[in-house]
């Protein structure tokens, strides 16, 4: 989505997308004020309105500095925000703001990180000694608590030693 307003917080230029983004009402529509829309998103839209109304007093405070953002909505779809001024020579014009929806790149870190989680515990507590070998390296990189009991000693001397201390 996308939406572009001048220095006096009018509302110059939107496309379908940022309107269908935040579902806005005909009035805040038809208001052409980006403070009435921001305000209305900030009560029926957004999670964190606290957070996101500190990133608009910053984007206020210093208009001719670009700012990145993450924002969830209430409907759980997260967009990352770009702004930047929109300067003729030196003078701000306006800003025009980005909104790209990441929902589903935060939903696949996600489930990488629980994927990592759950092979990390079944690393952990496997009753087999597991080491992890990496071969660029040309060591271990890690190790669970049955590889230390067989080699009688912690995960730190281990992955230290390597595998020539241990094999013949």
């Amino acid at each position: 989505g996308i939406v572009v307003v001048d220095t006096q917080r009018s509302i110059v230029s939107t496309n379908q997308r940022f309107l269908d983004i935040f579902e806005f009402p005909p009035e805040i529509i038809a208001s052409n004020s980006e403070e009435q829309a921001f305000d209305w998103s900030l009560r029926n839209k957004i999670v964190d309105p606290v957070a996101v109304a500190a990133q608009m007093d910053d984007a206020l405070a210093r208009p001719e500095m670009p700012g990145n953002y993450e924002v969830t909505l209430t409907n759980g779809q997260v967009f990352e925000i770009h702004r930047a001024p929109i300067l003729q020579g030196d003078r701000v014009q306006g800003r025009i703001w980005f909104f790209h929806d990441i929902t589903e790149r935060k939903q696949a870190l996600e489930n990488l990180r629980a994927s990592e989680e759950r092979l990390r515990l079944v690393i952990e507590n496997a009753p087999d000694a597991i080491l992890v070998y990496d071969f660029d390296q040309s060591r271990f990189i890690d190790t669970n608590k049955a590889a230390e009991r067989l080699f009688g000693c912690g995960r730190d001397e281990i992955l230290k030693l390597g595998p020539r201390h241990f094999y013949a």
